[in-house]
């Protein structure tokens, strides 16, 4: 599909100009939340507490990651690293896929 233009796509919403962006209510759309119910559906964060979630997820994912590391460098020093040769072809096959569609989109 090649698109030349925003007035090639078809079918999506263009977003609310500065003029009109409060949406309107009408028989298909319901008028928008009352200011109390959006106060109560916020959630705020400290940007210290985002900063740490933030951290400590980090820290858990480079600890589950290296750990990982470790395991197969030591199945690979004994001997007994064994891939899963199916899963290894389909990925090989995939992404041999992928490059084809994009070479075959670039030409076209």
């Amino acid at each position: 599909m090649k698109v030349n233009g925003p007035k090639d796509i078809v079918g999506v919403e263009r977003p609310a100009g500065p003029k009109d962006a409060r949406p309107q209510a009408t028989a298909e759309t319901p008028p928008p939340p009352s200011a109390e119910v959006r106060a109560a559906d916020r959630v705020t964060l400290e940007a210290p507490q985002v900063a740490e979630m933030l951290i400590g997820a980090r820290q858990r994912g480079a600890a589950a990651r290296t750990g990982r590391l470790k395991e197969l460098e030591a199945a690979l020093k004994g001997g007994t690293y064994r891939p899963d040769v199916g899963q290894l072809a389909e990925k090989l096959l995939s992404a041999a896929e992928v490059d084809a569609r994009l070479r075959a989109m670039m030409r076209g």
